[in-house]
């Protein structure tokens, strides 16, 4: 959210040349399989000069934790991006426009006028993102299938044990889903109400 936001406000805002190619960009993981798009997060970790990037913060993407917060990320992003893009769309220019001509840098305008009236729009794109991410297993085999995930224990024991023995953590995660889900639905609506 830390980098989509601001990226997300700048589509909703500016035209500049490359904008289609970016846009495609950050809509690709909605429509290639979720397999190669953890292909594409090996390759780019494993043998780019990215990977010696994040080595150098002693960063590990393959078979690691963040590996699993990349997949997760990437497949789930785009839902992000085009919820809070049409949040800030849905704001009047001119709101804007009059802040900075009282005063206001565009940074300030950013953080005060546009961030408040798109919470709603960040907030729901936040939860939905979230659970798009808890959904993803694709990407997460081919990525870092260890640490293994509860969604990556649920298909293995389903492959390997049976229906059964796959019952007991798939009853896990959706509850677990649920109560976040509610909890994070509720905390939407405070934040609307209060805000």
């Amino acid at each position: 959210m830390l980098f989509a936001t601001p990226l997300t406000y700048m589509l909703a805002r500016r035209d500049f040349k490359l904008k289609p190619v970016l846009e495609s960009l950050l809509e690709l993981p909605m429509v290639i399989p979720h397999t190669v798009a953890g292909i594409a997060i090996l390759l780019a970790f494993s043998i780019s000069p990215l990977s010696q990037l994040f080595r150098l913060f002693g960063i590990e993407i393959i078979d690691s934790f963040w590996g699993i917060i990349t997949a997760m990320a990437y497949v789930s992003s785009p839902i992000y991006v085009g919820i809070v893009r049409s949040g800030f769309e849905s704001i009047d220019k001119n709101v804007e426009h009059i802040a900075m001509t009282l005063g206001a840098s565009p940074l300030k305008t950013f953080l005060t006028i546009s961030i408040p009236l798109a919470l709603k729009h960040i907030v729901t794109g936040a939860i939905l993102t979230w659970a798009r991410a808890v959904s993803e297993i694709g990407a997460i085999l081919i990525v870092a299938y260890f640490p293994k995930t509860i969604q990556v224990l649920i298909l293995e024991k389903f492959l390997t044990e049976g229906l059964w023995s796959a019952l007991a953590p798939s009853t896990l995660l959706l509850l677990i889903t649920l109560l976040v889900f509610t909890l994070c639905k509720l905390l939407a609506r405070w934040i609307e109400c209060h805000l």
